[in-house]
């Protein structure tokens, strides 16, 4: 092919960079999960890793972590950890 490139080039370009954005996304994870790991507030570790990690909304966050804790309470517990731990 003139002027083209050649498929299969283009599909070990796409690999490639597959490949580093699966080994990117790995390192992420494992970053998050030592953050969580260094976490010693047990239902805090819960809380963020439902939303966060998992993708919950804030109702079924709570709804999982239980304990009469409702959608306000679990989000306002996380929004005060990050503004204490980013001051």
């Amino acid at each position: 092919i003139t002027g083209r490139e050649q498929p299969s080039s283009r599909v070990q370009r796409r690999e490639q960079r597959l490949h580093a954005r699966i080994e990117q996304l790995q390192q992420d994870v494992d970053e998050i999960d030592a953050f969580l790991d260094e976490l010693d507030d047990s239902q805090l570790r819960q809380i963020i890793h439902c939303h966060y990690i998992l993708g919950y909304n804030w109702v079924k966050t709570a709804n999982e972590v239980g304990g009469g804790n409702s959608e306000d309470a679990v989000k306002k517990r996380v929004y005060r950890y990050f503004a204490r731990t980013s001051a």
